[in-house]
């Protein structure tokens, strides 16, 4: 969370600290209402490197006076990063419909997963987000566009891409009417002709985010003025998986609070589908949470095995298996089977290893809180 910060010898402390280590310490300095709101940087020297510092939130004119007294530039977020930053909440199940709840969830993700693919777009993950949202005791869905705005700035995001739909029917026959709108973080308002509405069956699901995908990203490109390589254009089309019915059953799972109806419907998932990476990693997941003893660790390593393979970029699933082999090699130690658990233990350091190298940059304060765990036990395992 922001600190909001107040005093000018710390303001200037920040500015020293900026202009020596290349970071950049985030500021609201405009004090007319139409600038209140405006994100503003104070960023290091050109030519140093620029990581995000988001320590300080001021309102205050004279602090920026003071930055850049100190030397220290002072410029628009935009211009901080050539990458549009943008936060997608859970969609708003418009239909009352308990049974498509779990949708809300599937297109925020799905649509994050798919956005993420181009280069010049970097979406907040959706565990940072939730943090958010729990810290301000907010819902995720159905709030007025200056609410979207302030989790927008506590995220770090320029935009938010605020989603609602309707299902009308049952099964997958009813028909979905999809629409978004992109709210700016700066000015807590929808940009004009930046919506887009899309409907069609639910059997249709995957060609609906597709569309929602592509609109937002033409979008995003023509507000920023920036050009999406066709082949990124091209990403936006991947899926997770081919099956609506797998999908459904794991967004269903998801959102179930059971751990043992979230492994049987799982591995419902993956009889219809057994190339679904991430049906794969959540079953492993929830297996893990229950238990460890056979026969069901034989189904843990398969699952944990299956879900690394079929998509080496998972990070969560690299640390399940590097927790899950860090864990077996503290039994078979502890049964004196020395070789299994040397063994054991290689192999969760080279799966945590993994695990940082793709999650090391994470702005989720719980991802942070399990990479920091991953680097412990590997120097931990290391030493043995």
């Amino acid at each position: 969370m922001h600190k909001i910060i107040r005093s000018a010898a710390v303001v200037m402390a920040l500015s020293v600290f900026a202009a020596a280590q290349g970071c950049v310490v985030r500021v609201n300095p405009g004090t007319t209402p139409e600038q209140k709101d405006q994100p503003v940087y104070a960023t290091a020297p050109a030519g140093q490197s620029q990581q995000v510092v988001q320590a300080a939130a001021v309102n205050d004119a004279v602090v920026t006076e003071q930055l850049r007294a100190s030397g220290v530039n002072v410029v628009d977020a935009r211009k901080v990063t050539s990458k549009a930053v943008i936060a997608i909440p859970v969609f708003r199940n418009l239909s009352g419909n308990p049974a498509f709840e779990w949708l809300g969830a599937a297109f925020s993700e799905t649509l994050a997963s798919k956005l993420s693919n181009v280069s010049q777009i970097r979406v907040v993950e959706r565990s940072r987000l939730d943090e958010i949202f729990k810290e301000m005791e907010l819902a995720q869905s159905g709030m007025v566009d200056d609410k979207y705005a302030q989790v927008g700035r506590l995220a770090g995001a320029q935009f938010l891409l605020v989603g609602a739909f309707q299902a009308v029917g049952e099964g997958q026959s009813a028909m979905l009417k999809v629409s978004t709108r992109v709210v700016d973080v700066a000015t807590g308002l929808a940009v004009e002709g930046q919506g887009a509405t899309a409907d069609g069956q639910f059997r249709e699901l995957f060609g609906l985010q597709d569309r929602m995908a592509e609109r937002a990203a033409i979008n995003l490109a023509a507000d920023l003025k920036m050009d999406i390589p066709p082949d990124e254009m091209k990403k936006l089309q991947i899926k997770d998986t081919d099956s609506v019915t797998a999908y459904e059953l794991y967004w269903i799972a998801i959102g179930d609070r059971d751990p043992l109806r979230r492994i049987e419907l799982l591995r419902r998932a993956i009889s219809f589908d057994k190339g679904y990476a991430k049906a794969y990693m959540s079953l492993a997941s929830n297996i893990f949470q229950v238990t460890m003893l056979q026969p069901q660790a034989t189904e843990l390593e398969a699952a944990i095995d299956q879900a690394t393979r079929l998509d080496p970029s998972l990070g969560e699933a690299w640390n399940i298996a590097g927790t899950y082999y860090d864990r077996l090699s503290f039994y078979l130690k502890q049964r004196g089977e020395q070789q299994h658990a040397q063994d054991s233990a290689r192999t969760a350091v080279a799966d945590y290893r993994k695990f940082i190298e793709l999650k090391g940059g994470s702005d989720s304060v719980y991802m942070k809180g399990q990479v920091a765990r991953a680097k412990r036990r590997v120097e931990e395992l290391s030493r043995l």
